[in-house]
């Protein structure tokens, strides 16, 4: 089965080109007339129970998490998708990240939705096929990973021991068998592959001014990172090797497809200035690029997340009209460069283009979000969720 239709999607790939959140390789990418789709509007459940760490005064040193449970709660046990399903990060009133599971078919919400877990905010990745999430427990002089599992809603360390240097930036493997992270101490820096039960450590080779994974390529063969530097970059790192390619200077990652040219790339836009960046193609294995859509001299217009669309021919992407508030949806043909508004669309904020339709998220009144579906065979956009703080990453989840 192709990335595009498979993979596990993750937007806001860079907090400079774009509106940003955690990346994993991305799932999986016209004007729209259309007719009305049933509404199926959900709630997301609010976590009963709150993280135990321990109040302090601004005096006192803080208390360390030796127990992932203090920063990770509400975690469900016994789901699986039995159907392709929305992973919606959420955010609460009181700040914790809170995963959603909606079902969805290209009619709209199939089902009611399911809050799987909770966690106090940091870095995460889900596994591919949602079975399981890597998250970054922030305690007070290091940073630690924990996996939770959605078949029994076990919570554990990765690694058996509480003293160490600090993890962070987890991205699973394709199969989902490993988690690559990075590890750092006072004097050094190291990229680790280690398999989900802890077990099978392996040290990677990493480049100058390497500042963590954000995702795989399509074939699971190089991990994507950023320099550490403004702008960021997008660099790949074959993970058998140790070598790496450079694409880009102050860029990010939109979106992948399974052929060559396969990589979509937001370029520019950092990190002052009004919103949105150019949008180039790339061979990333001939290092050759050419620009799609180019960002104009006042940012009229300039773009933000994209997806290709399942077959990897065209591409639906965040359109800036020269201010931040003014953006809708627009539809890029990379072989022509024609781009095609997308009706009814006005305030998009992220894009994900799915066999069932496309997906996007835009501000919803009073401090929340919408996610909305315009049906694959047409209709107008239908909304499918609310999320009240806000809707921060959207993952792709087939059985």
């Amino acid at each position: 089965m192709g990335l595009a239709r498979a993979a596990i999607v993750a937007f806001l790939l860079s907090a400079c080109a774009s509106a940003s959140a955690p990346f994993t390789s991305p799932s999986a990418s016209p004007s729209i007339s259309v007719t009305t789709a049933p509404t199926a509007t959900v709630t997301p459940a609010v976590p009963t129970t709150t993280p135990s760490i321990a109040a302090a005064s601004p005096a006192a040193t803080p208390r360390p998490i030796t127990d992932p449970n203090q920063a990770i709660f509400s975690a469900a046990a016994g789901w699986r998708a039995t159907g392709t399903t929305l992973v919606v990060a959420g955010t609460a009133a009181s700040g914790a990240t809170t995963l959603v599971a909606l079902p969805i078919s290209p009619s709209g919400a199939v089902g009611a939705p399911t809050t799987l877990v909770s966690f106090v905010p940091d870095a995460w990745a889900l596994r591919r096929d949602g079975s399981a999430a890597a998250i970054v427990v922030a305690t007070p002089g290091r940073s630690r990973i924990a996996i939770w599992e959605t078949s029994t809603g076990a919570i554990r360390w990765l690694t058996s021991s509480d003293q160490g240097p600090d993890q962070s930036a987890p991205v699973w493997s394709s199969d989902g068998a490993s988690i690559y992270f990075m590890e750092t101490t006072d004097t050094a820096r190291k990229m680790v592959a280690l398999r989900a039960d802890g077990t099978a450590r392996r040290e990677i080779t990493i480049p100058d001014r390497f500042d963590g994974g954000v995702g795989l390529t399509p074939d699971g063969k190089g991990l994507v990172w950023s320099r550490g530097q403004a702008g960021g970059s997008v660099d790949i790192l074959d993970l058998a090797t140790g070598a790496n390619r450079h694409l880009q200077d102050n860029a990010s990652v939109a979106a992948w497809r399974d052929q060559q040219p396969r990589a979509l790339l937001l370029v520019g836009g950092c990190c002052a200035g009004p919103p949105g960046a150019s949008l180039e193609l790339w061979d990333d294995v001939a290092l050759t690029s050419r620009v799609i859509a180019a960002r104009g001299p006042q940012s009229d217009a300039a773009f933000g997340t994209a997806s290709w669309d399942p077959r990897g021919a065209r591409f639906v992407a965040v359109r800036y009209a020269g201010t931040r508030s003014a953006r809708s949806l627009a539809i890029i043909d990379p072989a022509t460069g024609a781009v095609q508004d997308v009706a009814r669309t006005e305030g998009a904020t992220s894009v994900l283009w799915l066999d069932e339709g496309i997906v996007f998220t835009r501000p919803a009144i009073p401090n929340g979000a919408d996610l909305l579906l315009i049906p694959a065979a047409g209709g107008e956009p239908t909304s499918i969720h609310q999320g009240f703080g806000g809707i921060g990453s959207l993952f792709v989840v087939r059985p």
